[in-house]
């Protein structure tokens, strides 16, 4: 077996990859509790809470070209951070290729977005509760075999812009892999969520 370069370890190390996740280990943020990754967590939610100090911008992406980059666990743990500080969060899990939001937070995959589409179930019987404080998560469902014509439909459109409570905070994490396209349709929606584009 060849030996990894020093930035395969390292990157490794940081996405903790070829490290099965331990049932503990997925969401690291805990009430009460310190450690270095919490506090990055938090730096994180704090800077982000900072440049919305006017509240007029409720929905953040999270995205990146690649897979293992840690787009899930960034999305999940930010989550929990922002709900301890009693914001309402919906994580929505848009990584059809490779859904891991519904391993984070211990539920099931069923019963998401792509059934949601097919008409089967409502937007109120997709968001699931979550052990975490103001936390809920729509996980991808089914199988979708064509994410990009999900992305595009008016209804896929129209549910992003249902899905905020217009007297709440909400923070709406959508996770993006596929590549290429559909991932360049999502800041579209986020930018037009509630006008009538």
């Amino acid at each position: 077996m060849a030996k990894k370069s020093l930035f395969q370890r390292i990157k490794d190390k940081l996405t903790g990859r070829g490290k099965k996740l331990k049932k503990e280990d997925k969401i690291v943020i805990k009430e009460n509790t310190i450690s270095n990754k919490i506090e990055g967590y938090n730096r994180l939610k704090d800077n982000l809470m900072y440049l919305n100090a006017d509240g007029k911008n409720k929905v953040i992406q999270i995205e990146s070209s690649i897979s293992h980059e840690g787009k899930t666990t960034v999305a999940c743990n930010l989550a929990v951070s922002l709900g301890l500080t009693d914001k309402k969060v919906i994580v929505v899990d848009l990584d059809f290729r490779r859904p891991r939001v519904q391993h984070r937070f211990d539920t099931s995959i069923d019963g998401g977005i792509a059934e949601y589409m097919l008409g089967t179930l409502e937007k109120k019987d997709i968001i699931k509760k979550t052990a975490y404080k103001n936390v809920e998560i729509v996980t991808r469902g089914g199988k979708i075999y064509n994410p990009s014509a999900i992305l595009v439909s008016e209804k896929f459109k129209n549910f992003i812009k249902e899905l905020r409570p217009q007297n709440l905070e909400d923070v709406i994490a959508g996770i993006s892999l596929y590549r290429p396209g559909p991932m360049d349709f999502i800041p579209k929606y986020i930018k037009g969520k509630n006008s009538h584009e």
